[in-house]
């Protein structure tokens, strides 16, 4: 993902409120700035509590303001993330498609998804629980509605807008 998306972005914390503020991010070379990608990009997340209490002991572990540190406090890069942690979580669930077969004939299995797969499935999720597209568009930091629509416009349910198309279709099929 480029020096602009989600998985570089350098989240902190306020525990006590249950958020998490995106408002800096890093480069490949872990290059920390608070220039993002667009003034809609640094925003606050709500958090449920069961992820405020995980992230609760895990500051109690890192001593760290990032949520995405380092031993030493820098930020993780996206490569040691994705290997250490996605990879392995993917094909220990055997989320996984086969790429081939090693020297010993062994199938070298491959994670289906990439990061930014959870951030679809995220705004699937919001728009199923009834978001409104702006509620989304807020939430995952695009800079317009219309991004918002152009990706995700087909999972919005409008029944009352299906209902008069329903009666239009009819009105004009019968004069």
């Amino acid at each position: 993902m480029d020096s602009n998306g989600i998985f570089n972005a350098l989240l902190t914390t306020d525990l006590k409120r249950g958020e998490i503020h995106v408002t800096q991010k890093a480069d490949e070379n872990g290059t920390v700035s608070t220039v993002l990608k667009s003034e809609a990009s640094r925003r606050t997340i709500m958090i449920p509590a069961s992820l405020v209490q995980i992230l609760r002991e895990w500051k109690l572990k890192s001593n760290h303001e990032l949520v995405f540190a380092t031993s030493t406090g820098k930020p993780q890069s996206l490569a040691n993330i994705y290997n250490r942690v996605w990879k392995p979580v993917q094909l220990a669930a055997g989320v996984a498609d086969q790429k081939g077969r090693d020297k010993d004939g062994r199938p070298i299995m491959e994670p289906r998804y990439n990061f930014h797969t959870l951030r679809h499935y995220h705004a699937s999720r919001l728009i199923r629980d009834g978001a409104n597209p702006k509620e989304v568009q807020v939430e995952l930091g695009h800079s317009s509605i219309q991004i918002t629509y152009d990706i995700y416009g087909h999972l919005f349910q409008d029944d009352a807008a299906d209902q008069h198309r329903r009666e239009r279709a009819e009105r004009l099929a019968s004069s």
